[in-house]
């Protein structure tokens, strides 16, 4: 797992930022708690992925190429979160190249 520079964290995430990223970097199961990644496809911007899913062996290959730009707790703070991160990235740049932008 990669960490964007500019890593980006919800409301309640933020308050607790510390322990989760500690606990994240052991690629640990935290109840709650959303990971958004830069997407690997085309045509996609991010993912959001429910870390109940480290856990399963076909997605710790995944694990390995992700590059994680936000943290979040929840579904609802995770969603708001990626429409930040794309809101603050075409602001800034005029476009929506958050690969660019983020690292």
């Amino acid at each position: 797992m990669y960490w964007c520079k500019k890593l980006y964290y919800g409301r309640l995430a933020g308050l607790q930022s510390k322990t989760l990223l500690r606990t994240l970097k052991r690629r640990r199961w935290l109840p709650g708690i959303y990971i958004i990644s830069l997407s690997r496809n085309d045509g996609e911007l991010l993912e959001i992925y429910d870390t109940s899913q480290f856990v399963q062996p076909p997605f710790k290959q995944k694990l390995r190429h992700m590059r994680v730009a936000g943290i979040a707790v929840g579904r609802s703070e995770a969603f708001e979160l990626v429409r930040t991160m794309i809101d603050d990235a075409y602001r800034l740049t005029g476009d929506f190249d958050l690969a660019k932008y983020l690292n």
